[in-house]
């Protein structure tokens, strides 16, 4: 059973990283394979449309000698001259919100081009006129304020009008149309109590393309929206949700800008009572006025306007009303789409019923759980490069149904989901198979690791000739580490206690040592010995002994910190570190040895762990160590001292921490240490105590300056000789 649960995990994982990109599409991968299908299955004809656009382009700007925005009057113009040559619905994708006070007139005309004349005195019919709003949301920090821009007021009652915001995606393309905004209103209305109460009520405010449809097919203006499992109903349509969203569908693009016929703003403006240009002043619409007047000046032709739905707005680029769209940059052309053009694709969607579904998630969900077994039940038994080489059919068909489901019945089938179902079970099993591979390889490696060092074995397998006795002279960094008051801290606790928090700590101290780069040599009950550079030697094992031993106290410090809320003593530990030469390699008999380094300076490093007791440090380096790594860390010179057994003194320092993060405090601590030791060095007795007495009275917690207060009293009692060097000579181990 236990060797199926790996397996189960890889289908789980896998199972999980699929649903994670089908759900979150975290790069937008999926939308951009969507959009290459678009330009794959290319352009559809729209001939059977009655959607024309109404540009304001370049050739408009070079007609009318005019920027935009243009006076209301020619809007009004436009609405007249669309009519008379028998455009049945004219929606402009252009707001007229805003009064123009400096042309009252030019509102006046508009407003009055809504009612047809052949509709003034009669009761009002349905309006032949759309106008665009927008649905605005403003942050103000403590509330969120949500508003509808109408059109003009005097435009309501005489036309309708539709929301025009966008729904981009996080990439800046436009591949969905929303269908309707929830607009949530707050009133206020009193009980027949006398208590006023808050009501909410949610209106759904349709979008341009939605009341332009709702024409088109003749449904009520009351005609609601209603959700119904993955589909929202609005009339005889059936919108399928694309990822579970209610009130957006995904536009079926019937192909790049330009795919709707478009006419030039100018042109439609352009008859006998409005003039262009000189060489642009054809009075065009004249011809499209009378029909008897087209059927003798066009015989044989067909009214492009006639019946139609013009949507009116903007197309030139620099008024910002462009969207990239799925066939951006088909055949070599970078377009981007004009907004109204955008609109058109969408209505047609609607009107054609052509939409982009997708299977239902559960069948996703099969898909990649059958998926992920085949791959996994291919890959356990085959090399990785014969499993890959039997299940490329199986990728090629993942990447190639989508397009040809695409192309063939407008069905957006999730791609990248499935290849990372495929790809991560793959990979994993591949790792997994690995990793029991090498986990066989290892078996005889781990045996040898469980009594030298894991850095010897390797170095053992490479080499054997390093199992004869014997051994070779190197400059190593050692390090010797203990628990300070071991001995009292295990008299608190029971021993199945202790020797777990004995277990802890040699962990943690031991990892932190191994990935340093340092060998664990021995461990005597709370004691641990380890030297850097060997068995492979590297240059820098002074500066990696350092910075361990900052790590160690570190991770000392977070292992105090679970062993408090467990109601347990934090341990403190010292480090003695030095930098010499030593003799490193096999020493024993030649049945039994061990991998070990020997010599003076591997005693010293030893007495220096038991010295740093005296001044209350926590780590003491030699001189030799504080030469090797330089600048690198900063170090307090404690003392010249004699060690027990050696007549030359040496310096040693306090290690303290990188460079790097020396707080300005600190240096000021050292500063102040250094000028209160410098008196003492020179005899002056008196001013060494006032010195440390200052020291310790601004920094409590350092109990080396006590030791030097202390020895400088004795000095005054007890002078040294005159051939005094300054340093003490420590009796003890």
């Amino acid at each position: 059973m236990k060797s199926f649960l790996p397996y189960l995990l890889i289908l789980i994982l896998a199972l999980l990283a699929a649903e994670g990109v089908y759900r979150l599409d975290p790069f937008g991968l999926e939308e951009k394979t969507i959009d290459l299908r678009f330009r794959l299955r290319g352009p559809v004809a729209v001939d059977h449309s009655d959607l024309i656009l109404i540009a304001v382009d370049d050739a408009t700007y070079h007609d009318l000698q005019q920027a935009f925005p243009f006076p209301r009057s020619y809007y009004a113009h436009i609405i007249d001259n669309l009519r008379r040559a028998g455009v049945r619905l004219i929606v402009f994708d252009i707001e007229f919100h805003e009064q123009k006070l400096d042309n009252l007139q030019g509102d006046s005309l508009l407003i009055a081009a809504m009612v047809p004349e052949r509709e003034i005195g009669k009761p009002p019919s349905r309006h032949d006129v759309i106008h665009a709003a927008k649905y605005e949301e403003e942050d103000l920090g403590h509330t969120v304020y949500r508003y509808v821009i109408k059109p003009l007021p005097g435009l309501r009652p005489v036309s309708d009008w539709g929301l025009v915001n966008d729904l981009l995606d996080t990439d800046g393309y436009l591949r969905r149309y929303l269908l309707y905004q929830p607009h949530a209103r707050d009133t206020l209305i009193t009980t027949p109590a006398g208590e006023t109460l808050r009501q909410r009520h949610t209106s759904y405010l349709p979008t341009l393309g939605m009341v332009t449809v709702r024409h088109l097919l003749e449904l009520p203006d009351s005609t609601s929206f209603h959700v119904e499992g993955g589909l929202t109903r609005f009339g005889p349509l059936a919108i399928p949700h694309i990822h579970g969203n209610r009130n957006a569908f995904r536009i079926n693009f019937y192909g790049p800008t330009g795919t709707f016929p478009t006419y030039s703003f100018s042109s439609i403006l352009d008859d006998a009572e409005f003039d262009l240009m000189e060489e642009s002043d054809t009075d065009y619409m004249e011809i499209f006025q009378d029909p008897e007047l087209f059927k003798l000046l066009a015989p044989g032709q067909v009214n492009p306007f006639a019946g139609k739905v013009a949507l009116v707005g903007v197309t030139i680029e620099e008024l910002h009303d462009i969207k990239f769209t799925p066939f951006y940059s088909f055949a070599g052309n970078n377009k981007m789409m004009p907004g109204v053009e955008t609109h058109a694709h969408a209505i047609q969607t609607l009107l054609d019923g052509t939409f982009l579904t997708e299977p239902h998630h559960f069948w996703d969900l099969l898909a990649h759980l059958l998926l992920i077994l085949m791959v996994v039940a291919v890959t356990r038994r085959l090399s990785p490069g014969l499993a890959l080489a039997m299940l490329s059919p199986l990728f090629l068909a993942v990447l190639v149904v989508p397009f040809l489901l695409f192309g063939l019945y407008d069905l957006c089938v999730n791609l990248t989901a499935p290849l990372t179902a495929l790809a991560g079970s793959y990979l994993a099993t591949v790792i997994y198979q690995y990793m029991l591979e090498r986990r066989d390889r290892m078996q005889i490696h781990n045996m040898f690791a469980h009594y030298v060092p894991s850095s010897l074995v390797s170095k053992l397998i490479e080499d054997p000739d390093m199992l004869k006795l014997g051994g070779e002279e190197k400059e190593l960094t050692v390090l010797f580490t203990d628990i300070a008051g071991f001995t009292t801290v295990s008299e608190q606790m029971e021993p199945a206690v202790l020797a777990g928090v004995l277990n802890e700590y040699l962990t943690a101290m031991s990892d932190i040592i191994m990935e340093g780069g340092g060998t664990i040599d021995k461990y005597e009950g709370d004691l641990i010995m380890a030297e850097f550079g060997a068995p492979v030697w590297f240059e820098d094992h002074a500066r990696a002994g350092c910075s361990t031993v900052l790590k160690m106290q570190a991770g000392l410090r977070s292992l105090g910190d679970g062993w408090e809320k467990r109601d347990l003593p934090r341990l403190n530990a010292r480090v003695g570190l030095n930098t010499g030469r030593m003799v490193v390699g096999n020493m024993g008999s030649d049945r039994i040895f061990d991998y070990t380094v020997i010599g003076d300076a591997v005693n010293l490093a030893s007495r220096l762990e038991g010295i740093g007791k005296a001044y209350g440090t926590n780590v003491t380096i030699s001189e030799f160590t504080a030469e090797a790594v330089g600048d690198e860390f900063v170090l307090r010179e404690l003392d010249l001292v004699r060690v027990k057994g050696k007549k030359e003194p040496i310096r040693i320092f306090e290690l303290v921490c990188e460079r790097a993060d020396a707080a300005p405090t600190l240096l000021e601590q050292l500063d102040d240490w250094t000028r209160a030791r410098a008196l003492y060095l020179k005899r002056e007795w008196e001013q060494a105590i006032a010195g440390f007495q200052s020291y310790q009275e601004k920094w409590p917690d350092d109990p080396a300056a006590a030791v030097f207060e202390k020895r400088a009293r004795e000095m005054i009692t007890d002078p040294p000789p005159e051939d005094w060097d300054g340093a003490f000579t420590f009796m003890e181990k």
